[in-house]
């Protein structure tokens, strides 16, 4: 059964070791597309480089939900809406700009997705992957503190 439109399923995923495996299944996609980025040239590998910056991120922010709420949203949309009502829950000035620099990965990701003749010049790749450096760290810090802290479901 599909939820109605601006309504959240169910949680699939009670508290507990499932819960906390799929959330690091997430996890690792995200460091894995990080690692791959890593190893690409912004002067070749500019659009390569959008695109796994934006999945990396995209993933952090899937183990952030999971972990949090016990749910998986489907669509890139319903991930980015959960990920915005959590960091405004939130109240942190770090997680307020690493969701900025999500929003500007995808956006990027999106151009290069849907304009076949645009290619981000080596410092517009360079500086994709230093923001998704740094939302990387600010995300998998809010990840670590709902592992580490008998995470209550609370913002």
């Amino acid at each position: 059964m599909k939820p109605v439109e601006g309504q959240k399923p169910p949680p699939p995923f009670p508290e507990g070791p499932e819960r906390d495996a799929f959330a690091e299944q997430a996890f690792g996609a995200a460091q894995s597309r990080l690692e791959e980025v890593e190893s690409l040239q912004p002067d070749k590998h500019g659009r390569s480089i959008a695109h796994g910056c934006y999945y990396c991120l995209f993933w952090l922010a899937r183990a952030i939900i999971i972990l949090r709420d016990g749910t998986y949203p489907w669509r890139h949309d319903s991930t980015e809406t959960h990920l915005q009502e959590i960091v405004a829950a939130a109240d942190d000035e770090n997680l307020v700009e690493a969701y900025r620099l999500y929003r500007d990965a995808a956006f990027e990701r999106a151009i290069c997705d849907y304009d076949s003749s645009y290619r981000p010049s080596p410092e517009r790749a360079r500086e994709v992957f230093e923001g998704t450096q740094r939302a990387f760290e600010a995300m998998s810090r809010k990840l670590e503190l709902q592992r580490g802290n008998g995470y209550s479901g609370g913002p």
